[in-house]
């Protein structure tokens, strides 16, 4: 569970501001965050992992203030998976992906066969496979993006924050990814994931902060949330939210260019 409590914060120049932020995302739930470029999206994501801290306000992890927390008590609980990540040295997949254990593990302490078979059963849920025996610097964007969200999922956190995590993958392994935060959710994760891409909200479920600058932030469901009016101010542009009955399901549709 992740509740955020009354949080405020800004930069020195005044960049990411957010101002009395709350909302509160329960154990099996989604959390997606939306907003324009710059608007403070990955701020919030910042304050809530921990590698900022808010000016004022609370961040509570699975009932425990987060800033009561040692980053290894953090890392139990929470796993993050960064835009991108540099990885210098010649890793293969499956040990990039192993190294998600490493909160359960001790100071001088190896992965053990149980932290392999755990990191093998990620890397099949996302069908990566081929990318074990692969070194994570011979890998494309997109591949060592989903070694990153593998060995997240392997740490077996109860809460999983992705910033933008489908921004360098394909259209097909975008969707095999959503598909794999609903089986999450679906086995007890809390997920929270920043999208530029409003359709997720509503293929996920659950709740959407809308992040809209100038430090204000709206939240609630999927349904109170993502609607034509909303999202038309929040991007500039006239969008409608349409019930398409061929895909079951609303659509966040633009009008013609």
């Amino acid at each position: 569970m992740l509740e955020v409590k009354n949080l405020n914060f800004a930069y020195p120049n005044g960049a990411g501001r957010l101002e009395n932020v709350n909302l509160r995302v329960g154990k099996g739930e989604i959390l997606t965050i939306l907003g324009r470029n710059g608007a403070g999206k990955s701020t919030m994501l910042s304050l809530i992992s921990g590698t900022q801290t808010p000016h004022s306000g609370e961040v509570w992890l699975s009932g425990k203030n987060s800033a009561e927390l040692s980053n290894k008590e953090r890392a139990k609980i929470m796993a993050y998976v960064a835009q991108s990540e540099i990885c210098e040295y010649d890793y293969t997949g499956l040990e990039f992906i192993t190294m998600g254990r490493a909160a359960h593990l001790g100071i001088f302490a190896r992965p053990s066969e149980e932290d392999t078979a755990i990191a093998k059963e990620f890397i099949a849920k996302l069908e990566i496979t081929h990318l074990e025996d692969k070194f994570i610097t011979q890998m494309s964007g997109g591949q060592k993006q989903m070694c990153s969200i593998a060995r997240a999922m392997a740490a077996k956190p109860e809460i999983i924050v992705f910033d933008e995590p489908t921004s360098a993958l394909d259209f097909g392994n975008q969707y095999k990814f959503l598909r794999t935060v609903k089986q999450l959710k679906e086995q007890g994760y809390t997920i929270v994931l920043t999208t530029h891409n409003p359709d997720f909200a509503v293929l996920l479920g659950g709740y959407v902060a809308l992040v809209k600058g100038g430090g204000e932030v709206a939240f609630g469901s999927v349904d109170e949330i993502i609607e034509s009016e909303h999202l038309s101010k929040l991007y500039g542009l006239n969008l409608s939210v349409e019930y398409i009955e061929q895909v079951t399901r609303k659509c966040c549709l633009t009008h013609p260019l």
